[in-house]
């Protein structure tokens, strides 16, 4: 890593790198960590494979075990029609 220089690139944000430790990360207010990895190992919740050896920015927040359920429309009454007076 860089060691948090230069200090514009820092706080890293969501699976960015070469990150040392998790404050480069702008943990813990960020909610991400720094992932230490060897090689080209997977990154949890980053797609590709990165460079072999650099660490990486990676959301530490609970992970969803299910798909949130969409909200149900907005339940409105059948307006009543008043017949028409003549």
């Amino acid at each position: 890593g860089q060691n948090g220089a230069p200090a514009a690139n820092f706080p890293l944000g969501l699976c960015e790198g070469d990150c040392d430790n998790d404050s480069e990360c702008g943990a813990p207010a960020s909610g991400l960590a720094c992932f230490q990895r060897g090689g080209l190992q997977e990154v949890p919740g980053c797609e590709g494979t990165g460079v072999s050896g650099k660490d990486y920015c990676y959301s530490v927040g609970p992970t969803p075990t299910t798909s949130p359920t969409p909200p149900l429309p907005p339940t409105t009454s059948s307006p009543t029609n008043p017949k028409p007076t003549y």
